[in-house]
């Protein structure tokens, strides 16, 4: 009789514990990371493809939902560690707010972008001919959610903010791959920086002092490549090609100028002769960019 009390008891105290744990104990906050759907396809390289590459730093912003004060805050923001197939890894582990009540989350790529919630300016590398540089300038945000407690993992989707051009080296008449192999491309007269609000995601026009972007240099043997800028509006002349030799071509569109809109890509087919360079354009993978067509001489 006394060992049926004793297994009794304990189960009473298991029983409560499992309610405990159940109603008012912790539960850990856990994201995956994912690209919006129309903009996961790069097809000119696997850079920030489907989801963030191992390694990369995400400022992520976690505020309960309360009609008052907080009882639970967060650090703002927190860097998590993107590891593999969207895999998100904290700093160290995070929890519900024990009240119950939900969170709202917005997420900022690269995390230096947003050190803190206020508005910050977010400039782009002119040297983008290396990954790290490319990289660091494109400006990927989540928009804030609201989400309730659970122990599911919680997605968050990412889209790119500026504008992607892509230019692609062909040869034309007395070309080799090899003087293309060589050459430089760049990108003139660009405005390089944004004032970025983090908890809306918004960009201001583009400011700061006009640079040169580079977008290949003479030792990158790829003839296509990748590179980010603020949205803004260039003169039609805005593309370079440099060949070995010191020969420079500069593009001449239909329209004097070119715009660049937000959350956009660009692609440009350059074929290059001896004597001048010509352009054809089509659209990539982000948002529909709309075609420009045009022609290109020395």
């Amino acid at each position: 009789m006394k060992t049926s009390k004793i297994i009794i008891s304990a189960i009473l105290i298991l029983i409560g514990v499992a309610a405990c744990t159940k109603e008012g104990g912790r539960q850990e906050i856990t994201f995956s990371n994912g690209m919006y759907a129309s903009e996961i396809t790069r097809a000119e390289n696997t850079l920030l493809n489907s989801y963030f590459d191992t390694g990369d730093r995400i400022g992520i912003f976690i505020k309960e939902n309360a009609s008052g004060t907080p009882g639970t805050t967060y650090t703002q923001p927190l860097i998590y560690t993107a590891g593999a197939n969207g895999a998100m890894n904290p700093p160290s582990s995070q929890y519900f707010p024990q009240s119950g009540n939900g969170i709202s989350v917005y997420a900022v790529y690269p995390s230096s972008a947003a050190s803190t919630a206020a508005i910050t300016t977010f400039s782009i590398n002119a040297n983008q001919t290396t990954d790290t540089g490319y990289k660091a300038s494109d400006l990927i945000y989540c928009a804030k959610q609201n989400f309730t407690r659970t122990s599911n993992t919680i997605p968050l989707v990412f889209r790119h903010l500026l504008s992607k051009i892509t230019i692609t080296l062909q040869a034309g008449d007395g070309i080799y791959t090899e003087d293309l192999q060589n050459a430089k491309v760049d990108l003139m007269n660009i405005l390089p920086s944004t004032n970025f609000t983090p908890v809306t995601g918004a960009i201001s026009a583009a400011t700061g002092a006009v640079t040169t972007v580079n977008v290949k240099g003479a030792t990158t043997a790829s003839l296509q490549n990748s590179v980010i800028i603020i949205p803004q509006t260039l003169e039609n002349n805005f593309i370079r090609v440099t060949l070995s030799g010191g020969l420079e071509m500069n593009s001449i569109f239909d329209t004097q100028t070119v715009t660049f809109g937000p959350a956009t890509a660009y692609s440009y087919n350059v074929t290059v002769t001896k004597s001048d360079i010509s352009i054809k354009s089509s659209i990539s993978a982000w948002t529909n960019g709309g075609t420009i067509s045009g022609n290109a001489t020395l």
